[in-house]
């Protein structure tokens, strides 16, 4: 499918085979996480380019990060010892209530998925498994298939 506005958003950012070159990326980043206070202290985010793979060093201390795949979230030590894990953890956030308190996993795996999003788009949008639709004027908030 062609898309123009896509198409430009890829050019303004060096391209698809500029993107296509590299395996990962990274940002240093500072932010707050729902009801959970942290430090100001900057993180490394790192996400694979090719497959949906996030960390961010340090976390909860400055010997582990976090290990995000969409079926698994863990928190890690330097040398790789689990330190704590959740398999299936879009299952495990489903049916909680928006004002609902996070655990540790709870963050690390909105870290991974949301900003493995933030950085990999509008490059993700290319890949085998993204499907794309142009939306059609008059049907802003339908589901698909709700026809």
């Amino acid at each position: 499918m062609k898309n123009e506005l896509l198409e430009k958003a890829w050019v303004a950012h060096g391209g698809l085979d500029h993107w296509n070159s590299f395996d990962r990326v990274h940002a240093t980043i500072v932010f707050e996480m729902k009801q959970t206070p942290q430090d100001s202290t900057p993180r490394e985010m790192r996400v694979a380019t090719k497959y949906e793979w996030a960390s961010v060093t340090p976390f909860g201390s400055a010997d582990q990060h976090t290990d995000f795949t969409p079926n698994r979230i863990a928190i890690e030590r330097s040398g790789g010892t689990v330190v704590n894990a959740r398999l299936h953890p879009a299952e495990h956030a489903e049916g909680k209530s928006m004002d609902a308190a996070w655990d540790a996993l709870d963050r690390a795996y909105f870290n991974g998925y949301a900003l493995w999003t933030y950085l990999t788009t509008p490059f993700l949008l290319p890949c085998r498994d993204f499907a794309r639709r142009r939306s059609l004027p008059g049907r802003k908030g339908r589901k698909p298939g709700a026809d």
